[in-house]
């Protein structure tokens, strides 16, 4: 699985082969925090492709937090502007647990007993 969330996070983020230090480990650790977050009963396979892109997305945002993308992020020549839109890490990342969310735990609920 680990390969697969790999591929598809070099995939989104456009990245080639010499790119991707430390990609691999985030998707490792990507793919252990969406694991651990999984309802009780629920493994990853139950989850289909929906779990290995959101793994990705999480992989990514993480490595593109740490390590940006290596490229400019604006560059102006003359009167011409080029930015790059390659993603907000926290919009990568919110966007995998909405994708995940039928399959998560709500991490914000708890619920305690009451004494009568």
């Amino acid at each position: 699985m680990e390969e697969t969330v790999l591929a598809l996070a070099m995939e989104l983020g456009g990245l080639e082969e010499g790119e991707a230090q430390g990609l691999s480990l985030s998707c490792r650790l990507a793919i252990g925090e969406l694991t651990g977050l999984l309802k009780e009963g629920v493994v990853p396979e139950d989850c289909g492709e929906t779990f290995q892109a959101a793994a990705a997305k999480l992989a990514l945002a993480d490595w593109m937090a740490l390590w940006g993308t290596g490229r400019p992020k604006k560059f102006t020549a003359g009167d011409v502007t080029v930015e790059e839109g390659a993603g907000d890490p926290a919009n990568l990342r919110r966007q995998a647990l909405r994708q995940m969310a039928p399959y998560l735990t709500d991490p914000a609920f708890h619920f305690q007993g009451v004494r009568p």
